[in-house]
């Protein structure tokens, strides 16, 4: 995301004005998320995967008002790739431990080189932790379900009911998005193809919701942290006043938005596509979903 995108958000989207409305979307989404619990429960197989594919499928065909076509999917076991990543991590730490060690050892030693040695490594010590900082972000990333446009296949990692769900819907949004020659753009247009997906899974899971405490939880556990995320950001900028009992809301977004907004200086595009749909919707309505479909052709309604 360039410069331009950021600008272009922060003075005509995330304005002063606005910055009122996720304040009152934040307040929403933490009373919501107070009343709902982790969901707990065996993981889903193999067979219980196909069922949930299924309905998503059929869900977010019919929520979209496009055809539905079929797609591969696979469950895969999440200790597999990510292993590799901590393995070369693992190797960079004693890298890192070795390179801050031998200045250490220098010193006791009385060794007048040590100053220079120190000055020389101090840049290559940061360079390490950075990387590693960076493999430990991939890695979580890696234990979340993903579309892969090369092959056209979602790959699952093994979840409970709720949380599937909702990752079958999200992931197949993007499948959706991909495959249609009027909706491809928003699959490359990252953010808004994140906050279109979100919207989607939100709204069917909603609309699907028993009133046990454990289907919404991930939805608005999301939402909590990426909204604030965005509200953090923006408000530093326009230098609002920030509301110290909705930031003080506890996400499990709260690690990796704390790091792109500490590393980057803004929120992961998951969270600006969210807050932007979030927007979009209270504005225009749950129809902007299917229209976003359509939009590159100019078709509306």
């Amino acid at each position: 995301m360039g410069g331009d995108h950021n600008d272009l958000y922060l003075h005509e989207l995330f304005t002063p004005y606005r910055l009122c409305h996720i304040e009152r979307l934040l307040e929403h989404d933490i009373e919501a998320l107070a009343q709902t619990r982790k969901p707990e429960g065996p993981f889903v197989g193999s067979d219980g995967l196909d069922a949930i594919m299924q309905e998503a499928m059929q869900r977010a065909g019919e929520f979209l008002k496009c055809e539905i076509p079929s797609c591969e999917y696979r469950l895969f076991d999440e200790q597999a790739l990510p292993m590799r990543m901590k393995k070369k991590m693992r190797a960079m730490e004693w890298g890192s431990n070795a390179t801050i060690g031998a200045p250490i050892i220098l010193l006791a030693a009385g060794n007048p080189l040590a100053a220079a040695v120190a000055g020389v490594l101090s840049a290559g010590i940061i360079h390490i932790g950075r990387k590693i900082r960076t493999f430990r972000i991939e890695i979580e990333e890696l234990r979340h379900p993903s579309f892969n446009p090369h092959n056209l296949t979602i790959t699952f990692l093994p979840e409970t009911r709720e949380e599937m769900f909702g990752s079958a819907i999200h992931e197949y949004t993007h499948f959706l998005q991909y495959v249609s020659t009027t909706s491809q753009w928003l699959y490359y247009s990252k953010p808004l193809g994140e906050g279109h997906a979100r919207g989607v899974t939100r709204n069917i899971m909603k609309s699907l919701w028993d009133g046990g405490p454990a289907w919404m939880h991930e939805i608005h556990d999301k939402d909590v942290g990426e909204l604030k995320s965005v509200y953090r950001w923006a408000s530093a900028y326009h230098k609002w006043p920030m509301s110290e009992t909705l930031l003080s809301a506890v996400s499990t977004r709260d690690k990796e938005e704390g790091y792109h907004l500490d590393t980057d200086g803004l929120p992961t595009k998951h969270a600006i596509g969210n807050a932007i749909f979030r927007l979009y919707e209270q504005e225009a309505g749950l129809g902007i979903y299917a229209d976003m479909m359509r939009a590159s052709s100019g078709e509306k309604g």
